[in-house]
């Protein structure tokens, strides 16, 4: 299994989507449980910014040989534990410089 080569900057964005099962009664009331055994899944906006060209080819790459579907080990941030995830989208920009900026979206798998 790979690991993310590069670190993402600090100005990186995470969310949460609990996953859980409704059953709704009348007048109001409902039961609700965790829908499976991994209920919580992490989705992670990142950014990898002021890269030279090198590194943003290298990153590209990686990301281009995972084809979307295949995952990788990263720790985000704040946690302490390396966790699977994909990429499912990422765009590069060029602000100048030679230096490139790359914005992905990695999406928390399950996968044994």
């Amino acid at each position: 299994m790979s690991s993310l080569p590069f670190e993402p900057t600090r100005a990186s964005s995470r969310s949460v989507t609990p996953r859980f099962l409704i059953a709704p009664f009348g007048d109001g009331f409902s039961q609700r449980s965790g829908d499976g055994i991994q209920t919580i899944k992490e989705e992670w906006s990142v950014s990898f910014i002021a890269m030279d060209q090198t590194n943003a080819d290298t990153l590209i790459a990686f990301f281009e040989d995972l084809e979307g579907y295949q995952n990788f080990t990263w720790i985000p941030f704040r946690q302490s534990v390396a966790k699977k995830f994909i990429c499912t989208n990422w765009q590069e920009s060029f602000p100048g410089n030679s230096l490139t900026n790359i914005s992905a979206t990695f999406v928390q798998v399950f996968d044994q």
